[in-house]
């Protein structure tokens, strides 16, 4: 007999086993928020949108590069890994999970929405009505949540509908995006007091971000933002950007003040997104060099080590930085200089509890390094069965989410 403890607290749901954070087929709340107790009971809301003791929403699911579980490097074992086919060639946007669902755009604007049962990968149909309107609006962005709605951003208006349980897909609203603004494309937003905050431009260049209420789109012209592209936040629930210069075409780290926008770091890298650890970020510099920038009032930038061009990624495990360049991988740490891993085109990185590396390459594979020795690997999967390039990667929930362009949407589960 299956203990009660396992069992998810809505009476309404029979299932037994649920995750710890909601139950996978209802999506009934099992946490409480930073500012409430865990150890206390009360009755619980029904959804996973809301703190289940003092009500207070949630906003979204965070998406993460580390894992909780420990992966033993000599194990014979493989992660569990489920499978769906979407038959849709996947636009290289950053996919939005909502604890129970993947929401995923295609390249011929059809929305795929994906259910992450317990033990399987299931699609959802949706109705061809709403599918209609979301293909209608031209998206430039992946769908945004908005605590139990779903939001779709495009050209000239912005597409929002319910996805709380008791009005799933309905409560359909457009609202209009001024003619003389343009959201950044495939940029990312973020939720503050119930509004989200999404990245634009003006017709002049100048950056802008549009407050999306329940109702109306409010713009908020930012201050020294002449010619500047606000992509997303580099530091979850910050004010501090990754942006463009859309004349230089070089990136630069902003922080979103009240009196504007502050520079931080300037002359780098676009495709090498930053590595933020504690108050510290990592970045590479339009020169080739690894820069280490502390994120005090008063931000300090400091040079480390020139590593060329090609660099893709980059990711810091245990005392040491994991740069991906070309078909290699570079371990640098400081004062030991640099080991090298070769034949690995990496698309994306993540580490386990332990500080051990998984490697998911352009191809699929997924790889499992030791930093400590980097020539010693271990092949745990295949995201890909045709060796598509995998566009977007994630981990949360213990489970690894892979998307590829050929549309196969794969789980692991450690």
């Amino acid at each position: 007999m299956q203990s009660t403890k396992t069992r998810c607290p809505n009476p309404r749901c029979n299932e037994y086993d649920p995750t710890p954070n909601f139950c996978n087929t209802c999506g009934t709340a099992l946490r409480t928020c930073s500012q409430c107790d865990n150890s206390r009971q009360t009755s619980n809301r029904g959804d996973a949108f809301y703190c289940r003791f003092c009500g207070k929403p949630f906003g979204w699911f965070i998406r993460k590069n580390s894992l909780l579980s420990r992966i033993n490097l000599h194990s014979d074992s493989l992660p569990n890994k489920y499978v769906v086919q979407l038959g849709r060639r996947i636009r290289n946007f950053r996919t939005c999970f909502t604890g129970t669902h993947l929401w995923i755009l295609t390249y011929e604007g059809e929305l795929k929405l994906v259910h992450t049962l317990s033990k399987k990968l299931e699609t959802i149909e949706i109705p061809a009505e709403l599918q209609q309107q979301i293909s209608s609006v031209e998206p430039l962005t992946q769908p945004m949540q908005v605590i139990t709605r779903l939001a779709i951003i495009g050209k000239h208006q912005l597409l929002s509908f319910s996805i709380h349980p008791h009005r799933w897909l309905k409560n359909i609203e457009q609202t209009p995006v001024p003619e003389n603004l343009s959201v950044t494309y495939a940029c990312e937003g973020y939720i503050e007091e119930d509004n989200l905050f999404v990245p634009a431009y003006s017709n002049q260049q100048q950056a802008v971000l549009l407050r999306l209420g329940e109702t109306a789109v409010e713009p908020l012209y930012l201050d020294d933002g002449k010619h500047l592209l606000l992509f997303r936040q580099i530091i979850p629930n910050s004010a501090i950007y990754w942006a463009k210069d859309a004349m230089t075409k070089e990136a630069k780290i902003v922080k979103l003040t009240k009196q504007g926008i502050k520079v931080l770091a300037e002359n780098l890298r676009y495709e090498v997104f930053p590595e933020a650890l504690d108050r510290k970020v990592f970045c590479v510099s339009s020169e080739g060099y690894l820069l280490e920038i502390t994120l005090p009032d008063k931000p300090q930038l400091k040079k480390i080590i020139q590593v060329g061009g090609g660099i893709s990624r980059l990711k810091c495990v245990r005392n040491k930085i994991v740069i991906a360049k070309h078909e290699e991988l570079l371990f640098y740490e400081h004062p030991g200089g640099i080991e090298r891993a070769s034949d690995i085109s990496t698309s994306y990185l993540f580490e386990d509890s332990q500080g051990l590396l998984l490697v998911l390459c352009s191809d699929g594979k997924l790889l499992l390094i030791d930093p400590s020795s980097p020539l010693e690997r271990r092949l745990l999967g295949d995201a890909s069965s045709d060796d598509s390039n995998v566009v977007d990667a994630f981990a949360v929930n213990n489970s690894l989410y892979t998307v590829s362009e050929n549309g196969e949407v794969c789980r692991f589960d450690f």
